[in-house]
């Protein structure tokens, strides 16, 4: 499971990866970006919302509001705002169901996280804003945790790239073999995450349970499967792995929305 340590409590933390970006960006804009800007006043709030919306491929305005503003709407308008003068676009994933704000590269220079504009993929939208929603809910579960925090994939899919290249001298000769879907940190322990929607194949699931069994990063791997068959397939391939005593398998918690085409 999660840690519980007892530790002092704190205020409750944002949910942005490696601390909060309270300034705005140290790079400097290019000069379609100077003239963007000139349009609206940008705001620390500007930077920290780019800076999610590049880390978790995107939001929804609903998920922006909880964690930025007090208000939907003031949220929907900032973004429309933002929308407008190219630091942010309004994609459609679904037949029914929200928008998604995503990053553009103007957007992704202002969040100067060292990422580029995610890709936009339809198809793994659901997952992504699934796995967003999982990250606030454990953030603010164990905010009472001295120095939690939360890696998200894209950042650590990045890194094992530069390791992929520093092995190769510099030329990255092979793909990564996996990444968590997002990694909850403290300062002693690293709790990797998995969010899983649909089932794998056994032999998939197989591969990244070897994955996980050579690594020594993580003191615990936690699955959060959407749907009881899918849980009861995870939880049945980690005792037969024999990987009970290093991974578990938990319900989604209640505030994790899971989008679908016809929603």
């Amino acid at each position: 499971m999660l840690p519980s340590p007892n530790a002092p409590d704190r205020p409750s933390l944002t949910l942005l990866v490696g601390g909060v970006a309270r300034s705005l960006p140290r790079r400097r804009l290019s000069a379609e970006g100077k003239r963007k800007a000139q349009r609206i006043q940008l705001t620390p709030r500007d930077v920290a919302i780019a800076q999610d919306l590049v880390r978790f491929y995107g939001l929804t305005a609903e998920q922006v509001a909880r964690r930025h503003f007090t208000a939907g709407r003031t949220a929907a308008n900032r973004l429309a705002e933002l929308a407008a003068v190219g630091y942010v676009q309004l994609e459609r994933p679904w037949y029914r169901g929200p928008g998604v704000y995503v990053t553009t590269r103007l957007g992704a220079q202002l969040a100067d996280v060292g990422l580029p504009a995610p890709p936009f993929r339809p198809l793994r939208m659901a997952h992504h804003l699934a796995v967003a929603d999982l990250a606030a809910i454990l953030l603010r579960k164990y905010a009472h945790v001295d120095g939690i925090g939360w890696t998200c994939e894209r950042t650590l899919h990045q890194a094992a790239m530069a390791m992929a290249r520093d092995r190769t001298g510099g030329r990255l000769l092979a793909g990564v073999d996996h990444v968590p879907d997002g990694v909850l940190t403290t300062p002693s322990a690293r709790w990797a995450v998995e969010v899983e929607l649909s089932k794998k194949g056994d032999a998939e699931y197989a591969r990244i349970f070897r994955w996980y069994a050579a690594q020594q990063d993580y003191r615990r791997v936690v699955w959060y499967a959407g749907a009881a068959p899918i849980r009861r397939r995870v939880e049945t391939l980690i005792v037969r792995e024999r990987l009970d005593d290093f991974m578990s398998v938990l319900p989604l918690p209640e505030g994790v929305t899971v989008y679908e085409w016809g929603r």
